[in-house]
Parts: structure tokens; C-alpha cells; sequence
């Protein structure tokens, strides 16, 4: 006996950091097992390997979904989730332990129409060393930031290890240079003085991010508080 063809809708969604737009379909039940799996792991890794191969699945344009933005990766999962699961998403929220002593944990909804990219207002991904010598960066995208979780790095560590993963490229006066390799990147990075490296760092500073302000109150104690919700894991806490 054939069984009958499940139909699923499709919807569009907008890439925060270019504006271009894709066209996905919700995520199915097999999907939505390696969600829940990888969830299940609690592991950073595990989870962006997960949603990584959810958005490959089901989003119907050809992108390569390991080339998106940090913050493109979570906005269009969370855009997909919405349609997937439902526009609400329901936490539960407990006081930081080090303000209160409140331990009591507060169910809230979220709604994901509300979840925004706060985009700066100005981004300048030209940065000038000197009068004639400078560099172009771009936002470290999911490859980087996955492979980034898997290794175990301090903060400083880490910083050394994005940087040479975001530039485009390196211009002396009229001429552009793309061709160079990793360690000769490293060793031009080590080159630059103390205010060179920190004008650099200032770019990331200010990468856009997915993040939600939370503002509830407790069901126990009955105090107002707020909480900001940044990263895709903190969504399904």
C-alpha cells in the first residue's frame, strides 16, 4: 500500500547581515530528532552541528550554510524554528543566585517576532594601520566559531585564533593582497604595535548579535528583575 505524500509549507526569511533572502520549509520530525539529541548532549559543539545540519536541510536556496554569520546562523534557526515549533518560546528563569537569595524558577514566554539582530548603527570593516597600509575584515562565520568551540582556549587564545580567520585582505597603498597563507597572516598580525592590534579588536567588539531582554516577575518573591538571552542554547534552557 502507498502511503500518502505529507505536503509542508514554505516561508522566506531575511539574512540580517546582507539582506538577501531564502526560502525554507519547517524542520520534520527526523530533524527535530537531532535537534533534541544534540540538546540533550549539552555540548556547544554538539548543538551548532546540529543546526547546522537542520538549515542545510531545510533551507531550499543554494547557500553554504558553514559561510553564514554567527549571528545569520542563529536569527534564521530561530526564524525556522518559529515556523517549525510555534512563534512562542517557553524558558523558565531564576534570579542571578549572586543578587538574590531567591532560588524559585519563573515559567516565560518569549516570542520569537520579538528576537532581533541589534545591528550597530555604523560598521567599518576597513581598518587603517597606517596612512597607506591596512586590512579588511569580515564577521567570523559558524565554520570558525565551531571549530573555535571544539578546542579548549583561553579568551586571549581565542582572539589570536579569529583574527587571522576574518581577513579579507591587505592593502599597501593602490594594492590589494588576497593571496597569503595562515602563518604568514600570523606573523603580519605579530608585527603590528598595541593601537594597530586594538583598532583591529574594536571591529570585533561590535559583531552583531542575537540576543533578547527578558523582563518578568517571580512567582515566589514577587521582585521585578530582567535577564538578557543571548546564544542559541540559552533559547531552550
Amino acid at each position: 500500500m502507498t502511503l500518502p505524500i505529507l505536503t509542508t509549507p514554505h516561508f522566506e526569511a531575511t539574512i540580517p547581515s546582507n539582506g538577501s533572502t531564502v526560502s525554507f520549509r519547517p524542520f520534520l520530525v527526523r530533524e527535530e530528532k537531532i535537534l533534541y539529541i544534540a540538546l540533550e548532549s549539552r555540548n556547544e559543539v554538539e548543538v551548532i552541528k546540529a543546526v547546522k545540519k537542520i538549515l542545510s536541510a531545510c533551507i531550499e536556496d543554494d547557500i553554504n550554510v558553514d559561510e553564514l554569520t554567527s549571528f545569520d546562523f542563529e536569527y534564521l534557526f530561530l526564524q525556522l524554528r518559529g515556523k517549525s515549533v510555534g512563534e512562542t518560546i517557553e524558558l523558565t528563569i531564576a534570579h542571578d543566585s549572586e543578587k538574590s537569595d531567591c532560588k524559585h524558577k519563573t515559567p516565560v514566554s518569549i516570542n520569537i517576532d520579538e528576537i532581533k539582530v541589534n545591528m550597530p548603527e555604523k560598521m567599518d570593516n576597513v581598518i587603517a594601520l597606517t596612512d597607506s597600509i591596512g586590512l579588511t575584515l569580515k564577521y567570523p562565520d559558524i565554520n570558525t566559531i565551531t571549530k573555535l568551540s571544539s578546542k579548549k582556549m583561553t579568551d586571549v587564545e581565542r582572539i589570536y585564533e579569529v583574527v587571522p580567520s576574518c581577513i579579507e585582505s591587505i592593502y599597501s597603498g593602490d594594492e590589494v593582497i588576497t593571496d597569503f597563507t595562515r602563518d604568514e597572516l600570523n606573523t603580519w598580525i605579530m608585527s603590528m604595535n598595541q593601537k594597530q592590534f586594538a583598532d583591529v579588536i574594536t571591529f570585533f567588539n561590535k559583531i552583531p548579535s542575537v540576543n533578547h531582554t527578558v523582563e518578568w516577575h517571580c512567582d515566589k518573591c514577587n521582585t521585578p528583575d530582567s535577564v538578557e538571552i543571548k546564544g542559541l542554547q540559552s533559547f531552550f534552557t
